[in-house]
């Protein structure tokens, strides 16, 4: 009784499961069971069956290939590894299907195997619709331009059968281009493509280079080239210093800018790094630096270097905790002190 029970109250779920899911999404989750059932055909293909009673198992269920065996091997994988409600409840109303099939089309030919999304999803089901049609009827969908974009609700039973256009195409059936942001090209003379303008470009273009543009778009300014050609060159908005110049630094984009943080030790910087920095925040002091042949920059102290070491030094610094900074200078002074009384 209580295994009836919890039995009857998966049933009420996966019942109430599917009644909260869309058209859209049987047809999808049916296509994926047929797709898996067709991937367990071919996995299985070469497998063989080991009961032991090889005489039974001829005269009662035939070869491997065609056994209930192998059938309920594939429908137990076709919705292993998945805890969703869907798959279970749609494989739920298509397994009389699936078998049904293996008995009367798959044991009399199982080599000859055509679309079994047609067979389990549409004729026997009624989850999809064939391909270009759509809708509770499978009405015909609008031949929508190839390239260009296509139908909503291809192969389901929901969906309006109206085009739904690519970037940079638009009209009634996505065969045409949208001047202001594409330009029209030809491939093999033949069929029209939609190709982007530069993102220099705005109000349209007539090549995908910064050369094309009807107008330069925000960012950018119009320019001519030695040879008379009208260009778009990018406007450097750096230079007029739109960032927080306390703790902010500006880097320049194409069309554009962004204003990145300094590091914390910085009051003000050129760059994210620490040795940034045009100024130090409370708690840091500005520490010169000697640049070795990695041109990395080490802190050294400046009261311990040998003259030669002085000749290399560029007037670049770091900017370091001072705490730090002071604990250091504490621990040189006991060491030259514990140094004094060894030496004494």
């Amino acid at each position: 009784m209580i295994q009836f029970n919890l039995f009857t109250l998966f049933r009420g779920f996966l019942i109430l499961s599917l009644a909260a899911t869309s058209i859209a999404d049987d047809c999808e989750y049916c296509t994926k069971i047929a797709d898996r059932f067709t991937e367990s055909l071919q996995k299985t293909a070469h497998k063989g069956f080991s009961g032991g009673n090889t005489h039974w198992e001829e005269t009662n269920i035939g070869s491997y290939a065609t056994s209930e065996v192998r059938f309920h091997d594939i429908i137990d994988s076709l919705c292993a590894n998945s805890d969703n409600a869907w798959c279970f409840g749609i494989l739920d109303t298509l397994e009389p299907v699936m078998h049904t099939w293996w008995n009367s089309v798959f044991k009399t030919n199982h080599t000859g195997i055509h679309s079994l999304r047609d067979i389990f999803c549409v004729t026997a089901s009624n989850y999809c619709c064939p391909f270009n049609h759509f809708g509770e009827e499978c009405d015909v969908c609008a031949p929508c331009s190839k390239p260009g974009g296509s139908c909503v609700g291809n192969g389901t039973r929901s969906g309006s059968g109206l085009c739904s256009c690519d970037v940079g195409y638009t009209g009634d059936l996505c065969d045409k281009c949208n001047l202001l942001t594409h330009f029209e090209d030809k491939v093999n003379d033949v069929l029209t493509v939609c190709k982007a303008c530069h993102v220099s470009c705005t109000g349209g273009c007539w090549n995908p280079n910064v050369t094309g543009c009807n107008e330069c778009a925000v960012g950018w300014v119009p320019v001519f080239t030695d040879d008379g050609q009208q260009t778009c060159e990018d406007v450097d908005e750096c230079e007029k210093h739109p960032c927080n110049s306390s703790f902010e630094y500006c880097v320049n984009t194409l069309g554009s800018f962004e204003c990145r943080s300094c590091s914390s030790a910085c009051i003000g910087c050129s760059g994210p790094k620490a040795t940034d920095c045009i100024d130090c925040r409370d708690g840091y002091q500005l520490v010169k630096a000697l640049v070795n042949k990695m041109g990395r920059c080490a802190e050294i102290l400046l009261e311990v270097m040998s003259v030669i070491v002085r000749m290399v030094l560029r007037n670049m610094g770091s900017c370091v905790s001072s705490m730090r900074s002071e604990k250091r200078q504490k621990t040189r002074r006991r060491r030259r002190k514990l140094y004094t009384r060894l030496q004494g």
